[in-house]
């Protein structure tokens, strides 16, 4: 009896795959220009060469993704006769964007901490390139804030802003739903851009509620931690680490005298809430990481970053804490218009400008029937009056 030769399997490894897929050892779907590896991860997808002598890579940030390196019209005179290409074409509208923002906008995000300057300049954008999510959120903050620094209603401004801001949240959306490795750093900068963005946009537009805006940013800033936590050691030995090293390090220095108009808080919580245990531990605990954050934050030194100190108190806020400022809860109010004193602290950033005297006039306005309440307003307001001063003085 004939012995039966068994049949070989059919090789299905992608030859002609792309860099990025040889290099994680996946197989390709070699679809041009980007294919749906690459796509799903939101990274550069490149080419090797092609017979023809031409490698493919993405072009700018809106045509990447629908348009390959060959142009359609392209003309073959002969089979040995090189292609016809079309001039690419060029996003300048974005190139602008991007010169405003590696001139400009990363000198303005935290002005005086230098040692952030390279990591938004260039690091952040070289991720950029790799995770167009990112690309599209610096591009978002670089339109808005060239709308404030001009002072300019130019509508496409603010078109390109809401446009590239889009793009970034749907993507951004879908690796919240389910982070990887891969994308941990360029998610925990994109969360940040989420945050300036938001706070800076009240420069162009007056949120109708700013308590409701507030919260919605203080979400965003825990948020971050949702992104960072289960990535820790992967971002800590990164280059951006440095965006959050002193939010982590940084402690009050010994001998720092308790700030007492703070912990006076405790006296008004145990009042107001002495029959909601649940509201009452809230504030509390709101209000103990409230005077942390004062403690810290004089005990910073001018290398230090007073924002990224200052936001960890938004980072470790309960839940139940940010239910009850989206209630307009009055204790939880007045707790914010203390943070308020802290925020005046680096108006010189533009995205946080005017947010102090907005969060004390919403709290007014919310205590307008309570005149025994609106004291506990009269410490925070002095001190974000003392600071303007001074300021406008310098």
């Amino acid at each position: 009896m004939r012995e039966q030769v068994s049949k070989r399997k059919t090789h299905t490894k992608s030859r002609k795959g792309c860099f990025q897929c040889k290099r994680r050892h996946t197989k390709c779907s070699e679809t041009h220009p980007r294919c749906a590896n690459c796509t799903r991860l939101e990274i550069e997808c490149t080419w090797p060469a092609s017979p023809s002598g031409f490698a493919s890579h993405p072009g700018s940030v809106h045509t990447a993704r629908n348009r390959s390196t060959l142009s359609p019209d392209q003309s073959f005179d002969s089979p040995g006769t090189p292609p016809t290409l079309r001039e690419p074409e060029l996003a300048i509208e974005d190139l602008r964007l991007l010169h405003h923002w590696s001139t400009k906008t990363y000198l303005s995000l935290y002005p005086n901490t230098t040692n952030k300057y390279n990591i938004w300049q260039t690091g952040c954008v070289e991720i950029g390139f790799q995770h167009p999510f990112l690309l599209h959120g610096i591009l978002a903050l670089a339109a808005l804030h060239k709308a404030v620094e001009t002072a300019s209603l130019n509508p496409s401004l603010f078109m390109q802003a809401h446009s590239h801001l889009s793009s970034a949240l749907s993507a951004f959306r879908n690796h919240f739903a389910h982070p990887t490795k891969d994308v941990a750093i360029p998610m925990f900068l994109m969360s940040t851009i989420f945050i300036l963005y938001n706070l800076g946009s009240a420069r162009v537009e007056e949120p109708e509620n700013p308590v409701d805006a507030i919260v919605h940013c203080f979400r965003l800033v825990k948020g971050v931690r949702v992104v960072i936590e289960p990535f820790w050691h992967h971002i800590s030995t990164s280059e951006c680490y440095t965006l959050m090293e002193q939010k982590f390090s940084l402690e009050p220095s010994p001998g720092t005298q308790p700030v007492e108009k703070i912990l006076r808080l405790n006296d008004l919580t145990e009042r107001m809430l002495h029959e909601d245990p649940r509201d009452k531990n809230a504030c509390i605990e709101a209000i103990a990481e409230l005077h942390k954050t004062f403690l810290r934050i004089r005990s910073c030194t001018p290398e230090h970053d007073r924002h990224a100190v200052m936001f960890v108190w938004p980072a470790d806020l309960p839940d139940r804490f940010l239910e009850l400022l989206s209630l307009h809860n009055r204790v939880a109010t007045i707790i914010l218009a203390n943070f308020a004193i802290l925020l005046q602290q680096v108006q010189c950033s533009w995205w946080v400008q005017d947010w102090p005297r907005r969060i004390i006039s919403a709290t007014r306005v919310l205590l307008e029937n309570e005149p025994e309440l609106q004291e506990w307003l009269k410490w925070p307001s002095e001190q974000i009056s003392v600071a303007e001063n001074v300021n406008n003085q310098n």
